[in-house]
């Protein structure tokens, strides 16, 4: 189950990571970087993904 959030969270860092490189430089693609880049390592932690439920 830990791998399938895994791989949810690196789907997203993906997505948002796309995203950021279709806008111009600025604040805006910084933000989507940052929040691509805290997707990646929340999926890599795999301490922090054990003490995750699904369905809430």
């Amino acid at each position: 189950m830990t791998e399938r959030i895994a791989q949810e969270f690196k789907d997203l860092a993906r997505i948002a990571l796309r995203k950021a490189r279709a806008l111009p430089q600025g604040p805006e693609r910084n933000e989507l970087r940052q929040i691509a880049l805290a997707l990646k390592t929340l999926a890599e932690n795999q301490a922090w993904l054990a003490g995750q439920r699904r369905g809430r």
